[in-house]
């Protein structure tokens, strides 16, 4: 969705929704968004999000107040507490490979944490790849990978999945989730409440997030904020059941 002066940049804040929702408007707009659009958004009750090809029931056990629901992206497993996540959706460019787009993304990342006093960096190409398989553990921040933002002491402060579609356009949605402070549930990831105190910079840290991907992204471009519509909310809706998983692990 274009605004009405023509800007492609769309930034829509929806705050907290229930994690199947969440999944339900990034894959609504990926598949029937125009131009470019960036998210951010929380989860209320907290989501427990497995890959696209995970085995559910690994995850039945994790306890915590959650929802367990499958993305359309792939990866492993990540507890969403208290984050800041993002959903970048866009056309997909020639000069953008999905390598590319991940240090684009990442980068810009990494300096929104640097305006508010969180060190972090990304972790090289020559890394393996952060496919939980190649690393033969289900959760996504256990093991940092290629093009993955990490803290000083090595732990993984930002890790993102994306998902390329190739009808009615090529498209590509990006899935980024930032630790905000560290969930029970893995308490293996680094978090930007270990550098810094998280009521001082919250507000700062989501504004120099979006701006900084918005400059990625669409630089030449003024952003437009625009909330989902009624339409986009009621078409989320009916595929929302879609993500959840139930019954052990297993995936309607």
């Amino acid at each position: 969705m274009s605004g009405p002066d023509g800007a492609t940049l769309r930034v829509v804040r929806t705050g907290a929704l229930p994690p199947a929702m969440n999944l339900a408007v990034d894959e609504h707009l990926l598949e029937h968004g125009v131009g470019t659009t960036i998210r951010i958004y929380g989860w209320e009750p907290p989501g427990l999000s497995i890959g696209r090809f995970q085995d559910a029931a690994q995850f039945a056990d994790v306890p915590g107040p959650h929802v367990i629901v499958r993305r359309p992206t792939g990866g492993g497993a990540i507890y969403h507490g208290d984050e800041l996540t993002f959903a970048a959706v866009f056309d997909a460019r020639r000069d953008w490979d999905t390598d590319q787009t991940y240090v684009r993304l990442h980068d810009a990342v990494r300096l929104a944490l640097q305006d508010v006093g969180v060190d972090a960096e990304r972790v090289g190409a020559e890394a393996p790849s952060p496919s939980p398989r190649a690393h033969k553990n289900a959760w996504c921040f256990a093991v940092p990978g290629r093009h993955d933002l990490v803290a000083p002491d090595g732990r993984k402060i930002l890790g993102s999945a994306q998902r390329r579609v190739r009808r009615p356009r090529d498209r590509v949605l990006v899935h980024g989730s930032l630790v905000l402070a560290r969930p029970a549930a893995t308490p293996f990831v680094a978090a930007v409440a270990d550098q810094v105190e998280l009521q001082d910079v919250r507000a700062t840290l989501e504004a120099a997030v979006l701006a900084a991907l918005a400059e990625a992204l669409e630089p030449s471009n003024r952003r437009v904020e625009l909330p989902l519509t009624e339409g986009e909310r009621a078409a989320a809706a009916t595929r929302a059941n879609r993500f959840a998983v139930r019954d052990g692990g297993v995936a309607p």
